[in-house]
């Protein structure tokens, strides 16, 4: 039996969901895993990642080949089958906005906690 969602297959989504769990795999801790390595590498200071003025070091290569990227990305389609990506003014839309309301207020109880070694 063929599944449906194999029909809709996106590669460049295929790859970015791998990607995405590669990542996701090697943080051992999401919640407090600020950079990935691969993003250290290329910052100049990593103290200064919430700056939006924060300085780069990476070549004319990697800047183009990232350009490339985001442009390739804004190409994305978006399954049908994802309901977390449902089109406003859709039930399932009305559904995933009501559940991230009763998220934030009843079920997203944060503690900070600062870490010396940190």
């Amino acid at each position: 039996m063929k599944k449906s969602w194999l029909k809709n297959s996106d590669p460049l989504v295929d790859k970015l969901t791998a990607y995405h769990n590669r990542l996701s795999s090697a943080a051992y801790n999401i919640l407090t895993e600020k950079l990935s390595a691969e993003i250290a590498e290329v910052l100049t200071d990593v103290s200064q990642v919430d700056n939006v003025n924060r300085g780069f070091q990476w070549s004319r290569g990697d800047k183009e080949r990232l350009n490339r990227l985001n442009a390739s990305a804004k190409q994305l389609h978006t399954p049908a089958e994802w309901t977390w990506a449902a089109k406003e003014g859709t039930e399932q839309y009305e559904y995933n906005h009501k559940r991230l309301q009763y998220l934030v207020e009843y079920e997203l109880q944060t503690v900070v906690k600062h870490c010396d070694e940190c």
